[in-house]
């Protein structure tokens, strides 16, 4: 899966090798970002999409929202393999983490996405996405419009 984004041109900082060799290590540190928490993040659970020990996508759910993902981030970030896209996982891995929002007591989350992502807006909408506004914000120095959803649990 990470070197379908990486050829995709959307690397994820993993050397592949590192990873095979040690998928336990990879693991452990992900469970230990909560460890090293930085002031300017949020608590969030990350979650796997698995399918015949295949990972289809991943979703992070963030557990409050700071100055910054009220603009760009929201709640729920997402993303499934690209060799998968097209089949209905999105929809799914979205559900999954509403599912998850709620039992967390976030009853009212926002989800956000580029204008150009016909994809994530058709599953955001499916999932039942109110667009609220679309804004203009600023991420790595860049501003970038943003659409900004909310869904209601």
């Amino acid at each position: 899966m990470i070197k379908e984004y990486q050829d995709e041109g959307k690397s994820r900082n993993v050397d592949l090798e590192e990873l095979s060799a040690n998928f336990c290590a990879h693991v452990q540190e992900i469970l230990s970002w909560e460890v090293r928490h930085r002031p300017d993040r949020v608590k969030e659970t990350e979650l796997w999409l698995i399918e015949s020990n295949e990972c289809i996508g991943t979703v992070r759910i963030r557990h409050e929202l700071n100055n910054n993902l009220v603009n760009i981030g929201g709640h729920i970030g997402y993303g499934i393999r690209p060799s998968r896209r097209g089949r209905g996982y999105g929809k799914i891995i979205l559900k999954l983490a509403l599912d998850e929002c709620k039992k967390m007591g976030i009853l009212k989350v926002l989800i956000t996405c580029s204008p150009d992502n016909i994809a994530s807006k058709k599953i955001i909408e499916y999932n039942g996405g109110l667009l609220e506004n679309e804004i203009y914000a600023k991420l790595d120095g860049k501003t970038r419009r943003t659409l900004r959803y909310w869904i209601y649990l």
